[in-house]
């Protein structure tokens, strides 16, 4: 189980805050394939019911989700390099909470 004291909660909000920067540079890309912003939005939304309900599956939700989120940056990185370079640190940042 993930403990989300002080040093947790300041995690959550680098994860917050890395989220609102990719979700900045995504709205701003041209050409982003329909079905990987997709595939980004679905990993959005489930690390943001993640942090809201900071439940006791916590860190092999945080797994799972530093997995998908390795996987859509490769994806990203070929056309995208910035927004996959941005997904790998959030990626980083979900692993640094106990995967």
């Amino acid at each position: 189980m993930i403990c989300f004291n002080e040093k947790g909660d300041v995690r959550m909000q680098k994860i917050k805050d890395k989220l609102d920067q990719i979700q900045t540079h995504l709205s701003s890309t041209q050409g982003l394939d329909p079905a990987l912003k997709q595939e980004y939005r679905e990993l959005d939304d489930n690390i943001r019911k993640m942090m809201a309900v900071k439940n006791e599956n916590a860190a092999s939700d945080l797994a799972i989700m530093d997995s998908d989120a390795r996987r859509i940056a490769a994806k990203f990185e070929v056309k995208h390099p910035h927004v996959g370079g941005l997904i790998r640190q959030l990626a980083d940042i979900l692993q640094s909470m106990g995967v």
